[in-house]
Parts: C-alpha cells; structure tokens; sequence
C-alpha cells in the first residue's frame, strides 16, 4: 500500500500525469491530484491497482480530468481547463470494476461536454453527483454501451443519455425514484 499527500503536474508537462498500466499494484491512497497540463492529454489514467483518491483538480488543457479500468474512488473532480477545446466527457469510466465517483464539478465556460461517460460494458458503478457553473455540461451521464451490471446516480433520469445502451435497465436515477435508464 502507498499513501501520497500530494502529486503535481504543472504547466509545462506533457503527455499524461498519472499514468498507471501494467500488471497490478496494491491500495494506493492520493489526497489530492492537481493537473495543468499543456499537452491536451489525460491527466489521471488508471488501468491497474486499486486506488481511493480525495480530490483530482484539473486546469490548463486538459481533455478530461479522469480515465479509469480498474477499481476506484474518487470523491470530488473539479474541472477548470482555461484554454483549448471541451473535452467530450469529464470523466471516462470503462468495464465493470468498482467505482464511485463523488461530485463532479465543471467549472470551466470553453465550449460543451458531458459529465461522466459509463463505456465498454460498464457495471458496478456509482455516481455521486455532477455540478455546473456555466450550462456547460449537456449531459451528467452518457452510457455508451450495455450495461452488465447495476450502476446508481444520485441525480434525476433526465440527467441521463443512454445513446448506445440496449435498454438494460441497470443504471438507476435515485433521484427520480430508483428510474431506470441504460
């Protein structure tokens, strides 16, 4: 297991900050990850481990704050890029492993994007919340494939857009009352 206060990545690094792939690590706990990338890259991508993470702040060029394919907590991302082109997706969350993801916040008024992307056959997942200063964010939750097993979202079903879903019904708006969407 590894504890990190703290990890950096200022304005003249490129490339990705916190690149994880490979095969396994142990608990590895961070309390705050902060990113102004110049590089438009990813500045927190996981693939491995298992990880509990405080808070991802985001600035500079970043795409999106977060990619993840392994098991995680992340409690709070606030998304502030100052330059360059909206991502997408804030945070992309790929496969079945478990995760929660707390308060998304945008805080950034560069063009569109979306909140959280559920991809590749997604399960297991939880979505704290997704806040927005500037209108900005179209939709909370995009699922883009089948969902294989239950996901939750604390926020409403219209929050949701299930473009590439079957209509499985796994993810459930509870703030809707349990709707199912995905």
């Amino acid at each position: 297991m590894s504890n990190w206060d703290y990890i950096r990545f200022g304005a003249n690094c490129t490339g990705r900050g916190l690149n994880v792939t490979g095969t396994g690590n142990p608990l590895t706990r961070v309390g705050v990850i902060e990113s102004y990338l110049s590089s438009n890259d990813i500045p927190v991508y996981l693939e491995e481990g298992i990880w509990e993470i405080g808070q991802v702040n985001v600035g500079g060029e970043a795409q999106q704050a977060l990619y993840t394919d392994t098991r995680v907590n992340v409690y709070s991302v606030s998304y502030e890029i100052t330059e360059g082109t909206a991502p997408s997706y804030i945070v992309w969350v790929n496969g079945t492993s478990p995760t929660y993801i707390g308060n998304v916040q945008n805080i950034q008024d560069i063009g569109n994007t979306n909140g959280v992307r559920l991809d590749s056959g997604p399960g297991n997942i939880i979505v704290q919340s997704v806040t927005d200063s500037y209108s900005r964010v179209q939709n909370s939750i995009q699922v883009s494939d089948t969902l294989v097993e239950p996901c939750w979202y604390f926020g409403d079903s219209s929050d949701i857009d299930a473009f590439g879903s079957s209509g499985t019904d796994y993810l459930r708006a509870l703030a809707s009352a349990g709707t199912g969407n995905g």
